[in-house]
């Protein structure tokens, strides 16, 4: 059982506001007061990136998962983002033009999909950022379990915080510094 003081003392997160907390304080909070296992899935939701850009076989990727965590939540997030991120890729393979992807999508819930789509064809791209960063926050909401004390709250903490920490690194400053550099090369 982990220490119910780590969970009472996160502070509440709202979509639309800043971090309360970064993300390296979170995880050394972490560290400090939870058991290994809990830490060992914040490392593994932080880790899921990378795994995913790996060309994975669908069958390597649910082996790891499998062997990784006994968190429901976690797994059905995993898959969600699996799905997810497989969506992006074809949407952005039709509109640009690019070469497929060859890999097979793992159906969860086709009507995420369908929803992601209809979100990824705003015109804006900003506005579709926006909306995608919405719908992947209630998702994380409605996947938690209702106990307040239940350890997936950690994760659906943690990865409430990542989408955090993604929205508010996008900014007109750090956009043009980045393209500034690219025209100086």
């Amino acid at each position: 059982m982990f220490n119910y003081y780590f969970i009472t003392t996160l502070k509440s997160l709202d979509k639309n506001l800043s971090m309360p907390m970064d993300m390296k304080d979170f995880i050394k909070a972490a560290y400090d007061y939870c058991p290994q296992e809990i830490v060992d899935n914040l490392e593994y939701l932080d880790a899921y990136k990378s795994l995913i850009s790996s060309n994975l076989l669908k069958e390597d990727y649910w082996s790891i998962i499998e062997k990784k965590t006994r968190s429901n939540f976690i797994k059905k997030y995993a898959l969600f983002k699996f799905n997810f991120n497989f969506v992006l890729s074809k949407f952005y393979e039709k509109k640009y033009g690019l070469k497929p992807i060859e890999q097979e999508i793992i159906i969860d819930n086709s009507e995420d999909f369908l929803n992601i789509i209809h979100l990824l064809s705003s015109s804006d791209a900003v506005v579709a950022q926006n909306l995608i960063h919405e719908y992947v926050w209630q998702k994380i909401e409605n996947l938690k379990p209702q106990d307040p004390f239940h350890e997936d709250h950690i994760y659906a903490y943690f990865l409430h915080l990542q989408l955090l920490d993604r929205k508010y690194s996008y900014n007109e400053a750090k956009g043009q510094k980045i393209l500034f550099s690219l025209r100086a090369d």
